[in-house]
């Protein structure tokens, strides 16, 4: 896991190109020169705008530091005075890239950053953002006896679409890169991250511990329902058993995994087959043990695990503890399934 500050960081230089969607015939435009950002309050908009959406949870590297991105990249931080002219080639690829026809088009920022700290270590970067969403803004001019409202459209600086910061660290292993893509089509999704940029995650403890508590929530919603004939309670059961090795544990481990939480062969089978797919949609990388990050264990708890039993329209039973405390039936006289809960103290 590493850690983020741009307190410090300076905006150096940029370049604005706009990327038209190349399949809808939209044009690409290339501007001459440098923009050059002399206006304060511009300049600390366009620092909330690029910085305030990285949180330094994930991160990634160039897969292959022979492909179009990571050799512009490797080329701007050996000269920075290529920095334009390397802009220019980024735009081009990047709307070279855009062959689906749900990409939106949009302006693509390229930024020569400085002083930005990573892991305690002060470095270099390049900042690579687009923009490709508008919102509606009101403007309110007033006078001693009227007021004129107007309605206008601009980039929300707090929301940033698409976005990554390249550090000049890890040369070696493709870099230390952080990467947002707030879309939710998946097509499109792998032209910013996988066709332009070319990145695989980083093999850190967070980001492996976070994907696996994942895949423990999708396996238990896929393969541990009704129509598989496993019972609520069992499904709840595995979450919990799943949620405590993860907090108990100081390594995640497959087979021990497997023995202690699934145990029963056949439901073993099925999860095997399940990490295989997981892994492979994911791309990531096949271990039988990586260190469990306690952070991201805290982080994702509740969210992948939060169990709740819905009952018609009449209960919610929250699930925060053993589901072993947990027993159904079924009332031949009412003709209704109930839940029994066993329990020490109420509260």
């Amino acid at each position: 896991m590493g850690v983020l500050n741009f307190e410090q960081a300076r905006i150096e230089k940029i370049s604005i190109h706009f990327v038209g969607n190349r399949t809808a015939g939209e044009q690409l435009q290339i501007t001459d020169g440098e923009f050059q950002l002399n206006d304060e309050a511009l300049y600390e908009a366009l620092r909330t705008y690029f910085f305030s959406s990285f949180k330094g949870e994930t991160f990634f590297c160039f897969q292959d530091m022979n492909a179009a991105t990571a050799k512009i990249v490797q080329q701007v931080f050996e000269k920075p005075a290529s920095f334009h002219s390397k802009s220019k080639e980024l735009a081009q690829y990047l709307y070279q890239c855009a062959t689906h026809k749900k990409i939106k088009s949009g302006e693509l920022y390229v930024t020569y950053l400085s002083d930005c700290i990573i892991d305690d270590e002060v470095v270099d970067a390049i900042g690579i953002f687009k923009s490709e969403n508008k919102d509606v803004f009101l403007k309110v001019k007033r006078s001693s006896s009227e007021a004129e409202v107007h309605a206008d459209e601009g980039i929300n600086i707090h929301k940033l679409d698409k976005g990554c910061i390249i550090y000049n660290t890890y040369q070696d292993e493709g870099y230390k890169i952080a990467m947002i893509d707030n879309v939710s089509n998946i097509n499109a999704a792998l032209y910013w991250k996988t066709d332009f940029l070319g990145l695989i995650p980083v093999d850190t403890e967070y980001f492996m511990t976070n994907q696996y508590m994942e895949m423990m929530k999708g396996f238990s919603k896929d393969y541990l329902t009704s129509e598989q004939e496993v019972p609520r309670e069992e499904q709840l059961a595995f979450l919990q058993k799943s949620n405590e090795y993860f907090a108990t544990n100081e390594v995640f481990d497959t087979q021990k995994f497997t023995k202690d939480v699934i145990i029963e062969p056949e439901m073993a089978e099925d999860f095997m087959s399940y990490k295989e797919g997981f892994e492979s949609d994911k791309h990531l990388p096949t271990l039988e043990q990586f260190r469990i990050s306690q952070p991201a264990v805290e982080k994702n708890s509740q969210k992948y695990f939060r169990s709740v039993i819905k009952l018609d329209r009449n209960f919610h039973v929250y699930v925060h503890g053993n589901a072993n405390h947990i027993e159904k039936g079924y009332d031949e006289k009412k003709k209704m399934h109930f839940y029994k809960l066993y329990y020490n103290n109420e509260e």
